[in-house]
């Protein structure tokens, strides 16, 4: 039998496919409250240039406000990258020509820093036009510093107001990159804590088609899982008559029945160390030994049979349709895997599987009936009784039969452990 260690789950690749997933909206909102802010922001400059009697920057915020309520407009119509090309443009153009005008000392050019990041926070842009964008606020940044340490400003002002000027920028800047690094790390924040409902739901289903060991494997190493067990117990039980019960019922009639009769066996599940492996039309199949090893595999699948009669009839004292069963059990080894790359399910092959299946078939209504394998383990625990020799196809000669009728009160000994 082949073992394997749960490989952990990556969550950064499934933030980062959630980022890919939403950049386009995450890149419009950004977009969006950038330019509202840029208009806001340029247009408070308006009235500061205009007190200080700098007629042409207040001009220009005059220009740029609009410019930045224009890009709004632009942005609702889905051309992202173009509104992005023009911020930019204009965001160097104008820190440059503030920087002419009043010198290195006004800190206008620590503005070019957000140029530096603006690109980057639209997530849906093309690489190659952020790199371009945010190397021009880079090569202006340092040209300024590199042309004007040495040029006198255009406009004189007092110390006093280039004090305030320059410490009003430096405050502007720093707001902005905490503002948009605080913004990204909540969303950064909220991306994890979805990826990670997302992959709980994602793994709670993984674990509703397969069993968890099996879940493991498969997202850790996802590739062919079969595995080999020689000591199993394979259940299978069909409805009596269910063709004919079929016609008599409406599409949603029938489906509520067998919904509500499959999902009190799925709860009966729960108690056992049973993996169900599959309903197929009115057929539900179970094993007990796999994945994990189940030394009373035999024992368990007949107590679970006695427990499917008996929630049979309880569902038949509340519905006005009565249900039969017919129940097969078969012990022996049995191949399980998993197969196909869509709609993938968790399968058992071998000779033991068929065998429980013709135990079903050949299976008298509201009765049990078991190899001689599984009653030589379970006859210390449970009240049988010889049935005869059954023809079960695919067999050369007939296999001998027995009924499960009860547990017994007092168990003679322990069943064999195998």
């Amino acid at each position: 039998m082949n073992q394997a260690k749960a490989e952990p789950h990556h969550l950064w690749s499934d933030l980062i496919d959630y980022f890919r997933r939403s950049n386009y909206d995450r890149s419009y909102m950004v977009c969006k409250v950038a330019y509202f802010l840029g208009g806001s922001i340029h247009g408070s400059w308006i009235f500061l240039f205009w007190f200080l009697d700098i007629w042409q920057l207040s001009l220009f915020n005059i220009f740029s406000s609009s410019f930045f309520f224009l890009l709004m407009w632009v942005n609702e119509r889905g051309y992202r990258s173009l509104t992005i090309s023009l911020a930019s443009i204009e965001l160097i153009s104008h820190q440059v020509y503030a920087v002419y005008l009043l010198g290195l000392e006004s800190n206008f050019q620590y503005f070019l820093i957000l140029g530096l990041m603006a690109p980057y926070l639209a997530l849906h842009t093309e690489v190659l036009l952020k790199s371009i964008l945010s190397l021009a606020s880079l090569i202006a940044l340092l040209s300024l510093f590199f042309f004007m340490r040495e040029t006198a400003p255009q406009i004189q002002l007092s110390s006093q107001v280039m004090t305030w000027l320059a410490l009003l920028n430096i405050i502007g800047v720093a707001i902005n990159v905490v503002t948009w690094t605080h913004y990204f790390n909540s969303v950064a924040g909220r991306a994890m804590k979805e990826a990670e409902s997302e992959r709980s739901r994602s793994d709670q289903l993984l674990r509703n088609i397969l069993p968890a060991p099996v879940a493991q494997r498969l997202k850790g190493q996802p590739k062919i899982i079969a595995d080999d067990y020689e000591h199993t117990s394979v259940l299978f039980a069909d409805i009596v008559g269910f063709t004919r019960l079929a016609s008599a019922l409406s599409a949603k009639e029938l489906v509520t029945i067998l919904n509500q009769l499959f999902s009190s066996f799925d709860d009966l599940c729960e108690g056992y160390p049973i993996e169900k492996i599959k309903t197929l039309g009115d057929a539900y199949m179970v094993v007990s030994g796999l994945p994990q090893p189940c030394p009373h595999h035999a024992e368990t699948l007949a107590s679970f049979a006695l427990d499917l009669l008996e929630s049979v009839e309880n569902f038949n004292t509340t519905s006005p349709i009565k249900i039969q069963l017919r129940v097969g059990i078969h012990s022996g080894p049995v191949v399980a895997g998993v197969i196909g790359k869509k709609k993938f399910i968790y399968d058992l092959w071998g000779d033991t599987v068929n065998t429980a299946s013709r135990m079903q078939s050949t299976c008298l209504p509201g009765q049990i009936q078991v190899t001689k394998p599984v009653f030589d383990r379970i006859q210390n625990s449970f009240d049988c009784e010889l049935r005869g020799m059954v023809e079960v196809k695919g067999k050369d000669e007939p296999l001998s039969a027995y009924w499960v009728l009860k547990r017994k009160a007092h168990p003679v000994a322990e069943p064999e452990a195998s």
